[in-house]
């Protein structure tokens, strides 16, 4: 009978993600039986009895396996913040970026609509300067699509990340025409 091995898994957020983790462990050679859950964060697999003697060689294969993939992982024994606590930390990062994000929202929205009157800049000057912080408002959605992209796949941060470029893009390329806008 094959012993199983489970890791934690963080950083799965939709089922895309946990087929992405299942196929990655699956290529490597002498596991199987795989399951992955995203609500407990936990991969487990089982070990071709006869490879038993490797097994630290194969675990260590299988944690890169699954960090390459784009996640956090940790061996089960090892001690770790429980699920509540990392997604009250995770809502406060959260939360941090949308209240960074509603005063740049507001400032792009106050020059586009033409509240405020900056007749000595180029309006494509400030918007471009406010559209720097992008980056950092986007970021986790841009890392989890680039990450999908890599292993040839999409997911949830894909379609945010394609729509959030498009539309800032879409509104640069708008606003640098000198056009009206609306």
């Amino acid at each position: 009978m094959a012993d199983t091995f489970k890791f934690h898994v963080e950083g799965m957020t939709c089922a895309s993600c946990v087929g992405r983790v299942e196929r990655a462990i699956e290529k490597i050679d002498g596991t199987g039986d795989v399951v992955v859950n995203l609500s407990t964060e936990t991969a487990s697999f089982t070990l071709d009895p006869a490879l038993v003697k490797e097994l630290e060689k194969i675990s260590e294969k299988v944690k890169n396996t699954i960090e390459r993939s784009g996640f956090d992982v940790s061996a089960v024994d090892l001690p770790r913040p429980s699920i509540a606590t990392r997604r009250r930390e995770e809502a406060r990062l959260w939360f941090r970026r949308f209240m960074i994000g509603i005063p740049v929202s507001l400032a792009v929205m106050a020059v586009q609509m033409r509240w405020i009157s900056l007749a000595d800049a180029p309006r494509i000057y400030i918007l471009l300067g406010l559209s720097a912080i992008f980056p950092f408002l986007a970021y986790p959605f841009i890392k989890g699509a680039m990450i999908a992209l890599r292993d040839k796949g999409a997911n949830m941060d894909s379609l945010v990340a394609l729509g959030s470029l498009s539309a800032l893009i879409f509104s640069l390329v708008t606003i640098g025409s000198h056009g009206e806008s609306y």
